[in-house]
Formats: C-alpha cells, structure tokens, sequence
C-alpha cells in the first residue's frame, strides 16, 4: 500500500526541519511562533501563551539546575530541586495540552533566556544567589500575571492547565521571597 504527502505540507515540514536544525543561531521560540501562524486550531492569544509558557518552564527548569550546581545557600540548592521537579511535570502537562491542540512547542530556550543563563553561569558564589533570587522572583512575577491573563481565555483546555498551576506558580514565588527574607522552606511547595 502506497501513500502520498501532500506536496506542500512536506515542503513546509521539510523546510521547518531544515531550519530548526540547520542553523544553531535560530531561535526556536520564534520558529515555534511561525508555524503557529500557519497552522493553528485555537485562537492566537491562548497558543502564543503555550509556547511561552514551554520557553519559561525551560528556562526556570535550568535556572533550578544552575542552584542545585552553584549555589552557596542550601535552601536555595534545595529551591532548585523544587523547581526541577514541579517545572518538569508543569512541562509534561503542557506539552499534552499543546498535542491536544495542535501547537508546536519550542524544544530549546529561546535566545533570550539562553543569553540570560549564560550571564548567570558566569556569576560565583553569593553573586549566583543574589542574581538567581532576582532573575527566579522577576520571572515567577511575570509568570503569574500571564497565568491569571490565561484563566479567562476562550479555550477550554487553556484555562484549565492555567488555572491548576497558578497555585504552584504562587507558592514558588512566597518560598522564594522567604528565602530572600532569610528564612528556610520544606521541599512540600507544590499544587
């Protein structure tokens, strides 16, 4: 049995293919972006809020990594591990979201977000702190304002992801802010 592609959707696969892995300078969250406009099945706001979404939850995902390896503080290496750990299933459940309705998620950091860790790794002992509690505060900031943006758009599915996971957003933001304030937190912070 013999099957046929159409011919221009596997010129635009191809040429997709071609770019995400020809060239290492592409930015895989703008490249995500341009085939969301090709081929979208829900509206503009709620998908560019998925592949957002998937660049910051890598980016706080490695950001978690650099405070297990760098930093001084034990409550902020074990921030880290919350972070890891609570970004990873937040990941998982965004890319079954994504699948469901046809978006195509960014799989690298956006070039913006790897400029900004590079400038972080470079960063040594209680420099690494206090730029990571910056860094980590301004994106969980900016995180929950794009959460609760999203508990009111139009897609079903959207709504729901957004509105299981702004509780995680919140307590990683307050055991982050206690940590800036001295203070220990237990490893329990989740949704």
């Amino acid at each position: 049995m013999a099957f046929s592609i159409k011919p221009k959707k596997s010129c635009f696969i191809i040429l997709i293919a071609l770019s995400i892995t020809g060239c290492a300078h592409h930015d895989s969250v703008k490249i995500a972006k341009e085939i969301h406009y090709r081929n979208t099945v829900i509206d503009n706001q709620a998908s560019l809020f998925l592949i957002e979404t998937a660049d910051i939850r890598r980016f706080i995902l490695e950001l978690g990594t650099f405070a297990e390896k760098n930093s001084t503080s034990a409550a902020i290496r074990q921030y880290g591990n919350l972070m890891k750990r609570d970004q990873t299933e937040m990941l998982q459940e965004l890319n079954l979201v994504a699948t469901n309705k046809k978006i195509t998620l960014p799989l690298s950091l956006s070039n913006e977000r790897t400029k900004i860790l590079n400038a972080l790794e470079e960063k040594k002992e209680g420099e690494f702190d206090k730029r990571f509690i910056k860094q980590i505060t301004a994106d969980l900031r900016h995180d929950l304002m794009e959460f609760e943006k999203a508990t009111v758009f139009e897609d079903r599915y959207v709504r729901i992801f957004a509105k299981h996971y702004i509780t995680m957003i919140q307590n990683h933001l307050k055991a982050i802010e206690a940590i800036k304030g001295g203070d220990t937190i237990r490893v329990v912070v989740s949704n």
